[in-house]
């Protein structure tokens, strides 16, 4: 064979097999778009997910006007508030603490005011997302204080304020904002207003809380509850739910794989995980544990109900959130805990979740009208107890008890709630109805 016919067969087999290719690709290509639209598995959500802003956020304002104290715990007005703060410039904030040797006084004398008071300390690298600030500063923070007034530089101040560490941040923000801002007093002395009369007690040098003057009348509610499906918290919380095996013991559900423990009480409503996988953190940083909290709780849609951030412990290592009401109170089950949300946290890793199987809840019915006593009268009670050391006191608050029956109701009813060495406990005397919880 010729060199010219070698190279026609050679040149007739390459046409031929690419001929053969362009079938099989063809006649393969209805399979191939066949799996492209396969959907992709999500991880099932046993609720929903929320933005950092709508789970860290104040629980209470006052506003210092010549001297008088005036408060509420309104949401909408808190929400206003904050959607302004979130306009401005924050500059130059610098730590003025060693200037201030008791911080109950330096706020007392911001007497022409607005305070806005966090339910736990907020990480400064965290809100500063939520406000404009490029600002690198690292401090916690429980109080952001607004002085209505211009500085003698021409500019309006804002104060950062930790009452646990005894810390004073100062920013500079423009005057025009301060000048609008101001707007926010004419909601006071507004026919109906929102704001009630508040008098100042000093707990410690450091610790300086506002408590109603008058009884206030509060509502009671009745709500119909739903209970979330195990499986679907199954589904929710573990990597492989086809790996899981289930065991009952009494009222009790456990489910159970390499990765974790997942226990449901049917009476208490209790759901805790523990050691659970596929955790998202991002490193060894303490001070980015409440945002690594609220990401795992995001990956399974664990917000069922209005919760709110209201603590972390000293060490760094457990993250709480608490249910509030549409009217901007918190919400307290004092005998199982089942109003809060914990994140427990080792060797960055979650190592325990603890909340609740309860839905959300329906529209209220039943609903009755109580009278709360006055704060004067919660002092006057406490100061009474011989038990309780008044320094020891880091917090009151006006907020909702929680009882759950077996008839798929809630019932909360309001009451007063006190923090006495980083534990609370209800105040229920024959004002507030019920037994009394306190300590013992």
């Amino acid at each position: 064979m010729t060199y010219e016919k070698i190279k026609t067969v050679i040149l007739v087999i390459l046409v031929l097999l690419s001929v053969f290719l362009y079938y099989v690709l063809w006649t393969h290509q209805g399979n191939y778009e066949t799996l492209k639209k396969i959907p992709t598995v999500e991880p099932e959500m046993f609720g929903k997910s929320k933005e950092v802003g709508e789970v860290v956020k104040p629980d209470r304002i006052y506003q210092h006007l010549n001297g008088q104290h005036y408060g509420t715990m309104d949401s909408i007005e808190i929400s206003d508030v904050i959607n302004t703060l979130k306009k401005w410039d924050y500059n130059n904030i610098k730590n003025i603490s060693p200037e201030i040797k008791n911080v109950s006084s330096f706020i007392q004398k911001q007497n022409h005011s607005m305070e806005i008071r966090f339910p736990g300390d907020v990480p400064f690298y965290l809100y500063k997302t939520l406000l404009n600030s490029t600002e690198s500063n690292n401090f916690d923070f429980d109080t952001i204080l607004i002085s209505y007034d211009i500085s003698k530089d021409k500019e309006g101040l804002v104060y950062f304020i930790s009452r646990n560490n005894s810390k004073v941040y100062e920013s500079n923000v423009s005057a025009s904002f301060i000048d609008s801002f101001k707007d926010f007093t004419n909601h006071v002395a507004m026919e109906g207003s929102i704001y009630t009369a508040h008098f100042s007690y000093e707990l410690t040098k450091n610790n300086l809380i506002y408590l109603p003057e008058n009884d206030s009348s509060m509502k009671k509610y009745n709500y119909l509850y739903k209970t979330i499906d195990s499986a679907k918290l199954k589904r929710a919380l573990f990597g492989d739910p086809s790996l899981v095996q289930k065991s009952i013991i009494a009222n009790r559900e456990e489910y159970t794989d390499d990765t974790g423990l997942l226990r449901i009480d049917k009476d208490t409503h209790v759901v805790s995980f523990l050691k659970p996988s596929e955790v998202i953190t991002d490193g060894t940083e303490k001070n980015k544990m409440i945002q690594n909290s609220i990401e795992f709780v995001n990956q399974h849609g664990g917000w069922t109900n209005q919760y709110r951030y209201v603590g972390k412990n000293d060490n760094y290592d457990k993250s709480t959130f608490r249910l509030y009401n549409s009217a901007g109170y918190p919400i307290f089950d004092m005998e199982h805990k089942i109003s809060d949300i914990q994140v427990m946290w080792e060797n960055n890793d979650v190592k325990t979740f603890i909340t609740s199987n309860l839905s959300t809840f329906g529209t209220d019915f039943d609903t009755t009208t109580t009278t709360v006593m006055s704060g004067q009268k919660v002092l006057e009670y406490l100061k009474e107890q011989k038990n309780i050391d008044m320094e020891k006191i880091q917090d009151i608050v006006m907020g909702y008890d929680m009882q759950v029956d077996s008839q798929s109701i809630v019932r909360i009813q309001p009451s007063w709630f006190y923090e006495y060495d980083e534990k609370w406990y209800q105040i229920e005397t024959s004002h507030t109805g019920g037994k009394n919880n306190g300590l013992e």
